[in-house]
């Protein structure tokens, strides 16, 4: 980060020239009409997908409280399916929905859709969509337990279910809702293939694209790109900064020895929510990978739905031995499960920050005082609370990591086959066939993968997910029947 940002202050330090070229070119910005626009235009996306994501993310946080199993597991996979998938991918499942000619016009016969997509407010709401996961595995991490007494005490003074929410659970949440948020406008000001590829029918450049800009025309102007990229490293700092400040302002540490397991709470009108879930899912997910599939298996896109159309040519020519995908997803999968903590560890802190800020640290002084070591009190304390929470910062790691387009673009050595490489080159090269097939048997692997590791889990420490559904006997932090049992060997050590 210092050998790009010493560019807009000494542009020839890469050629040995080591004189100081002062300010001017920072006040540039405010001179040159493409940098100003391109930072008008990311504050706009960054902003709007910020908080619509975040609302979005809280709602659906709190459908999932009123789902059955199988619902929360579907509003699950959709979140961890759309994580997964890198921006550009899901640019090109919007973009063959969307094109004139495409499933929307040619299919569907929904031409209005192209207007609707490829437009700001479009762009704003694609982006909402594709990043949201980042601010609902926050929200949803944090709520894993609860503390029912702030509720009962609100429902006495005569507080209705929504002020409790408003007043009580709202504000409790608010170091999750901060983080998740933080994180929807770090990836949002910062990505590059989403902006660029719908931005195809409209100008809309943005900071990542101007900076692309300048290091891809010749010469090469990696100054202009130095002062760029000193304007979005301000911003993310002056983002991070008020993160950290509001939430030193007041103290979360809520949870208590009579926390529990949040459980799910079934209502009358259950089959509504129900349906809410399966419209989202389908407008969130099943249209740009509902697209990718159908352009997989069809010769040709503008034909439509003819039987003689529709093809698996595409799934064989990947699937056969030695294809250039089995070894491109064989070193993405091996590259994200050694170093995918490297580069996703702002991500994973964001997410732990949020359920780590309910904890109070009495619990840990408590088991100090009992001499437990640093490592004894991680795992036996925190790591247990905070189990949830962290299981999703790991599998988001693990899952950005499978197909990071920008990094292993650049760095991948000649010869060495990655997947993020081989779908966009197969895209480039208008092989859409090809390209969505890859996409959707990686995602396919890659979303197996998560799944059987967060099954496995949750399988093992099945109380701290799942509360017991008798009353009575709810899984707390420290339950009456681990408190009974504790009785007698209490009263032997006092005698």
């Amino acid at each position: 980060m210092f050998l790009v940002l010493i560019q807009a202050f000494v542009p020839g330090v890469l050629h040995g020239q080591f004189a100081f070229a002062g300010f001017e070119h920072l006040g540039q910005l405010f001179q040159r009409r493409l940098w100003r626009v391109s930072l008008q235009n990311s504050l706009y996306l960054a902003a709007n997908t910020a908080w619509l994501g975040t609302v979005l993310a809280l709602m659906l946080a709190m459908l999932r409280q009123r789902l059955a199993p199988w619902g929360v597991s579907l509003l699950d996979l959709c979140a961890w399916a759309l994580l997964i998938m890198p921006s550009f991918i899901i640019a090109q499942g919007w973009i063959l929905f969307s094109i004139k000619g495409g499933i929307a016009d040619a299919w569907l016969g929904m031409p209005w859709v192209n207007a609707w997509v490829f437009s700001p407010q479009g762009l704003v709401n694609i982006m909402v969509l594709k990043n949201y996961p980042f601010a609902y595995l926050a929200i949803v991490a944090a709520m894993q337990w609860q503390v029912r007494d702030h509720q009962y005490a609100a429902q006495l003074c005569g507080a209705g279910s929504w002020r409790r929410f408003l007043t009580v659970r709202l504000p409790l949440l608010l170091p999750a809702i901060l983080s998740g948020m933080l994180l929807v406008f770090i990836d949002t000001i910062g990505d590059f293939g989403l902006p660029a590829a719908l931005a195809t029918t409209y100008r809309f450049p943005t900071l990542p694209y101007t900076i692309f800009t300048a290091i891809n025309q010749s010469p090469i102007r990696f100054d202009l790109a130095g002062v760029l990229s000193f304007y979005l490293m301000a911003i993310l700092m002056l983002a991070v900064a008020l993160y950290l400040c509001l939430l030193r302002r007041s103290r979360f540490d809520f949870l208590t020895a009579k926390a529990e397991v949040a459980k799910a709470e079934p209502e009358g009108s259950a089959w509504l929510w129900h349906l809410l879930m399966l419209v989202f899912v389908v407008c969130a997910l099943a249209v740009p990978l509902g697209a990718s599939l159908a352009v997989s298996v069809v010769e040709q896109l503008s034909a439509g739905w003819q039987s003689s159309n529709f093809t698996l040519q595409h799934y064989r020519t990947l699937l056969q031995p030695g294809s250039l995908l089995h070894s491109a997803l064989i070193n993405s999968l091996r590259i994200a499960l050694i170093a995918a903590m490297a580069g996703a560890i702002p991500v994973a802190i964001r997410i732990l920050l949020g359920a780590m800020a309910q904890v109070p640290a009495s619990f840990l002084q408590s088991a100090a005082m009992q001499g437990a070591g640093l490592m004894r009190r991680l795992a036996t304390v925190l790591l247990p609370i905070c189990l949830a929470a962290f299981l999703s910062a790991l599998l988001t790691s693990f899952a950005g990591s499978v197909f990071d387009l920008a990094v292993t673009s650049i760095l991948h050595p000649p010869g060495y086959a990655v997947l993020p490489v081989v779908i966009d080159r197969l895209f480039q090269q208008g092989l859409y066939g090809q390209s969505t097939a890859a996409t959707l048997l990686a995602a396919a692997i890659t979303l197996a993968l998560l799944q059987l590791t967060a099954w496995s889990v949750r399988r093992i420490w099945r109380p701290l997910f799942v509360a017991p559904s008798a009353s009575g006997n709810s899984s707390t932090l420290s339950s009456a029947k681990a408190d009974k049992a504790a009785e007698p060997r209490l009263e032997h050590q006092h005698a």
